[in-house]
């Protein structure tokens, strides 16, 4: 070890010494809410939400069985929270990802300092910078029609924008005409 890491720490010793105040305080208010802390460290499941944000196996099992009969009957599909086109290149025609790590991130920040109250719920999209569309990836261009891609890109580029909102019901939507 050296006289640097002797005086200062390691890297990691510094990392952690950054984190553990925040750390500390997430489990000060994990103990407060009791239940919570339950949830989050997965150690509480039901049926309804059994795994919390990671897929198991029955899952990963109906995921593959949905691509394979929608290539079977020659239909697409359309991919949610990452970019799935190379799960099944042709079949994938459309893919997006919510930001969650931003999302997260943000959240945990404003209910440690308490500017979020307990139980509140905002609705987020492509405009604020919490959706990411797909739209340049090459299994998309050889699958999507390009006439279909440029009307895809105004859509996009208006919800990105703020110009179309999807609101809180398709009764509310007035979609333009592209």
């Amino acid at each position: 070890m050296g006289l640097f890491n002797k005086l200062f720490g390691s890297y990691s010793d510094r990392e952690l010494k950054k984190i553990m105040p925040i750390a500390r305080a997430v489990e000060a208010k994990e103990k407060e809410y009791g239940e919570l802390g339950e949830i989050i460290s997965g150690e509480r499941k039901n049926e309804e939400d059994y795994s919390y944000g990671r897929i198991s196996f029955d899952e990963f099992h109906e995921v593959n069985l949905q691509i394979s009969a929608a290539k079977e009957k020659n239909m697409h599909i359309v991919w949610f929270d990452e970019n799935g086109f190379k799960k099944a290149p042709g079949t994938i025609i459309s893919c997006c990802m919510t930001d969650q790590a931003k999302a997260a991130s943000e959240v945990t920040t404003l209910f440690l300092t308490g500017d979020i109250p307990w139980g509140t719920t905002k609705t987020v999209g492509m405009a604020d910078g919490y959706v990411q569309y797909f739209h340049d990836d090459p299994e998309y261009i050889k699958a999507v029609d390009g006439k279909i891609r440029a009307k895809m890109d105004i859509l996009v580029e208006l919800l990105k924008s703020g110009a179309l909102d999807l609101g809180e019901s398709a009764d509310e939507v007035e979609m333009p005409q592209i």
